[in-house]
């Protein structure tokens, strides 16, 4: 069974599918994240008596040259949820979103309207597809 929640650093291998990157930080703060490609996936165990998921997450804004967006789909019961997500700069945010009476586990996939590979603009060598960097999942 996967943990509750998703604390990059330090349970993140037990709870990613496919669409990951590997673990880097932040060298504006040294928060740990793993960036998406245009999508991924991640599952999570219901955490009782929760009813709203939140998700620490920033986005590759600055090389975009435009807001980053896209969508979270949540499948946790009966009534799957897709939610717009959009961040207008490249700095930490927390966005919540409603879980409606989860069953079994919460299958979750996020996904960017456009990835950006930092090469393409920096001349870096780094060719990775790039979507959201993703801090943290809970639910609450």
């Amino acid at each position: 069974m996967p943990p509750t929640a998703l604390v990059v650093g330090l349970n993140d291998s037990a709870c990613l599918g496919g669409g990951w990157h590997e673990r880097e930080r932040d060298g504006r703060c040294g928060l740990p994240y793993r960036a998406t490609g245009p999508s991924a996936e991640l599952r999570l165990a219901p955490a009782p008596g929760a009813r709203g998921l939140a998700l620490l997450v920033a986005a590759p804004v600055d090389l975009l040259g435009a807001p980053a967006r896209g969508a979270l789909l949540i499948e946790a019961g009966a009534v799957p949820l897709r939610a717009p997500l959009e961040l207008r700069h490249d700095g930490w945010v927390l966005r919540r979103f409603p879980l409606k009476d989860p069953r079994g586990v919460i299958a979750i996939r996020l996904e960017a309207d456009r990835a950006i590979v930092p090469d393409h603009a920096l001349r870096n060598g780094d060719g990775r597809a790039l979507g959201w960097f993703v801090s943290a999942v809970w639910q609450e």
